[in-house]
């Protein structure tokens, strides 16, 4: 918003000036589509600072696939879900001004606008949420 500081700015935006967007996705028992959202998101997400946290319900027959996603991915957290309601309420009040929820059956083919849909959200009051288009 206009109204802000140089320093409020950097604050909200990073020190590095980039938007930044906290995602959160939600899994279930699938690790290799998991796998595939987090390349695909990386592979095409560009002029932003991404937190990715996923809440993963696994059974036990595929934790140590989500282990190898984990490894692959260093930089995202993979929460076991224990208790869902609570744990998305805290993800969501710890989360940075701009949220981005995903699931792990989706991949992106394309350029992400999220910095253009961050900038949109600051600038816009009346915008409380934007939508990719699929």
């Amino acid at each position: 918003p206009p109204h802000l500081s140089m320093a409020e700015h950097a604050q909200r935006d990073g020190a590095d000036g980039l938007v930044r967007v906290s995602v959160i996705v939600f899994s279930k028992d699938r690790p290799f589509q998991l796998r595939e959202y987090l390349r695909t998101l990386f592979l095409y997400t560009s002029g932003v600072q991404l937190s990715v946290v996923v809440l993963a319900h696994v059974q036990p027959d595929f934790r140590k696939h989500y282990q190898t996603v984990q490894d692959q991915f260093p930089a995202v957290t993979i929460l076991h879900e224990d208790d869902f309601c609570t744990q998305v309420t805290s993800l969501v009040r710890n989360a940075e001004e701009n949220i981005m929820f995903g699931v792990d059956d989706a991949l992106f083919c394309s350029s992400l606008p999220i910095q253009a849909a961050a900038k949109a959200l600051a600038k816009d009051n009346s915008l409380s949420c934007v939508h990719l288009r699929l």
